[in-house]
């Protein structure tokens, strides 16, 4: 062989093969405004939730990414060479400090910040850190609530106090008195009892952001109001319409802050008015950031401008805001005690006056532990997910049905009345079509029509799991008898796109009864009796939720796409009596049966949720 070309086939075998390159979807959880993210040398800034910038990569690693300014962050950076995700959550150092502290330190990893109508049922859930236990409680004069330890060998095995919360309103206290070795420690519970709580029950409301994004305006808002009301949406609870991001003239000035009129000609009170029109019972939410700029970078943000901005909103007829964290200018908690401590005041006015209470939704998707200062910083829900997307299971980034309850599933201990986990907009209705959330693990943009369209029974699971886990519920898809893709253009819609079953699901009164129950109870999930994995579409998840009088909800969700056969659960290990007699009702299927000791679910179809509700026979 001639030398020459020896050596060359020689240099060639010895080149690395190259990799093949893939789009990464670029993730940011509260990236500050002076933030920069420098990959192979192109830049990045104003990362969000969305996923919604990319760069060209060939199996990057923590070495090809730069984090610039953020001064006073940490920042992580998660990368998921499967799904083609980078990931890069930054944390104030505070918080960060805070966090790490709250390891070791906490108490109590539960709520400790209740509240209650005056007079109404009351339960609040008392779990301790590995190896503490509560050795006794003192309720002082708060005589008609008492500790009850029936469940301290059954279930998820915990203390609970149980009674009646007190008639009269006001700021009440009592004290759980803890054993950690040799140490005794004493936790405070504050109970806020009041007939003016924000949210009692989760909110059920409709949101512009998976069907219009940016693209949202007066008439298409009283389109989707006349849509609600036809098919009985109001009616059936859900009476908020919700202006998410580009509602706003377009500028970085935050003392200009004020509606387009080129989307709004009737301004914000014109919009509310003729909402109102079509039901009296709308009412009307917004959304703004805890930043510099909003996610979209498209209009100011309110930090530092709580109050001006809240009183413009009040001025306008707005009844709720939704609060992001995008371009970040504070830890999270001050960030968002500032428009808190700001809506505290407002709603000690509008109880003066004798108006609805302004409801405040944090939205921090979940990545400083909103469950452990929400309430405390003002808020009567909080994100407990990244933004959701049409698939049935997911990633933590790009969470479907499934990985968004696996992201919550867990926060029950931290939810109560007036304090909600919310797992974000369900996508029940969209059928594969809707914008922002198409940006799923197989699609990875926005818009377009995908494949994990939910199914019957899967849109029937998102129903069920969040009325279980009293999550907020909340609407985006198309109402309109006649839908226009306005976020995703270029594809062809039915006409209409909703339903007849999309409404059944959405209207199925006892559902949404198990979601509005006075109580306030997240549904535990029951781990020891599930053989579900997280984050895969592989086994059933068993849960538990505890309604008023005494009666339970119990919800088996089968996560693979082959059917159960079925599954059979002692009564005992929900909580319940042995040898007692319940009356239990399928609360899709409607068939009702007596049971003692046990509840046999029968088949369960690929990717379906059976939920029955269970009532003491008297």
């Amino acid at each position: 062989m001639n030398k020459n070309l020896s050596s060359l086939l020689f240099g060639l075998l010895s080149l690395p093969l190259s990799a093949e390159v893939h789009d990464y979807s670029l993730f940011s959880d509260g990236m500050p405004s002076d933030a920069v993210i420098i990959i192979n040398g192109k830049e990045f800034r104003g990362l969000n939730a969305q996923g919604d910038q990319f760069v060209s990569l060939d199996t990057p690693d923590e070495s090809d990414i730069q984090v610039k300014g953020a001064e006073g962050y940490t920042a992580t950076i998660t990368i998921d060479n499967v799904n083609h995700q980078i990931s890069i959550q930054f944390v104030r150092t505070t918080d960060a400090d805070q966090f790490s502290a709250s390891l070791t330190k906490a108490e109590m990893p539960c709520a400790t910040q209740m509240y209650a109508l005056p007079g109404a049922e009351y339960l609040h859930k008392l779990v301790c850190n590995e190896g503490d236990s509560i050795t006794h409680v003192d309720f002082g004069d708060l005589n008609t609530l008492s500790l009850r330890s029936d469940r301290l060998t059954v279930g998820n095995k915990y203390l609970y106090v149980q009674g009646t919360a007190p008639k009269e309103e006001g700021e009440y206290e009592y004290t759980v008195h803890l054993k950690r070795g040799n140490s005794q420690l004493a936790t405070k519970v504050r109970l806020m009892v009041s007939s003016h709580l924000q949210s009692p029950t989760p909110m059920m409301a409709w949101l512009t952001w998976n069907w219009f994004a940016r693209n949202i305006s007066h008439d298409r808002m009283v389109d989707i109001a006349k849509g609600m009301q036809q098919h009985g949406l109001i009616d059936a609870g859900f009476r908020t319409i919700v202006l998410d991001d580009a509602w706003a003239t377009p500028t970085q000035d935050k003392a200009a802050l004020t509606h387009d009129p080129a989307k709004w000609p009737k301004g914000i009170p014109g919009l509310k008015a003729d909402l109102q029109a079509v039901d009296p019972k709308l009412r009307l939410g917004i959304y703004s950031d805890a930043g510099s700029m909003t996610c979209e970078s498209y209009q100011p943000g309110s930090y530092l401008y709580e109050a001006q901005h809240l009183a413009l909103f009040d001025s306008w007829g707005v009844d709720m805001l939704k609060y992001d964290y995008c371009n970040s200018q504070a830890n999270t908690r001050e960030s968002y005690t500032r428009m808190g401590d700001a809506i505290a005041a407002l709603n000690a006015k509008r109880k003066a006056n004798g108006k609805t209470p302004f409801v405040f939704n944090i939205c921090e998707w979940g990545k400083t532990q909103p469950w452990t200062w929400g309430a405390e910083a003002g808020g009567s829900s909080w994100r407990s997910t990244s933004d959701a997307r049409e698939d049935w299971v997911g990633s933590s980034a790009l969470p479907g049905v499934l990985a968004g309850v696996d992201e919550t599933k867990r926060l029950w201990m931290y939810a109560g009345v007036n304090r909600f986990n919310d797992l974000d907009m369900m996508c029940i209705g969209l059928h594969g079509l809707g914008g922002p959330s198409n940006h799923t693990v197989g699609n990875r943009k926005n818009g377009g029509y995908i494949e994990t369209a939910l199914t019957e029974a899967q849109a029937r699971s998102q129903m069920s799991l969040w009325c279980m886990l009293a999550s907020p519920l909340s609407l985006t898809c198309d109402l309109r008898a006649t839908p226009h893709p306005e976020a995703n253009a270029g594809v062809d819609l039915p006409q209409p796109l909703i339903t007849p079953s999309d409404i059944a699901t959405l209207t199925n009164r006892q559902l949404i009864a198990l979601n509005q129950d006075a109580l306030g109870q997240q549904a535990e999930y029951m781990e020891q009796l599930s053989t579900g994995t997280d984050y895969s579409a592989t086994g059933y998840d068993v849960y538990v939720k505890d309604l008023t009088g005494g009666r339970f909800a119990v919800a088996i969700t089968n996560r693979s796409s082959e059917a159960i056969p079925s599954v059979t659960l002692p009564l005992a290990d929900l909580y319940m009596q042995p040898g007692k007699h319940y009356r239990c009702r399928d609360l899709w299927t409607q068939k009702e049966c007596r049971i003692k000791d046990q509840l046999t679910t029968g088949s369960i179809g690929a990717c379906e949720t059976r939920v029955f509700l269970i009532t003491p026979r008297r």
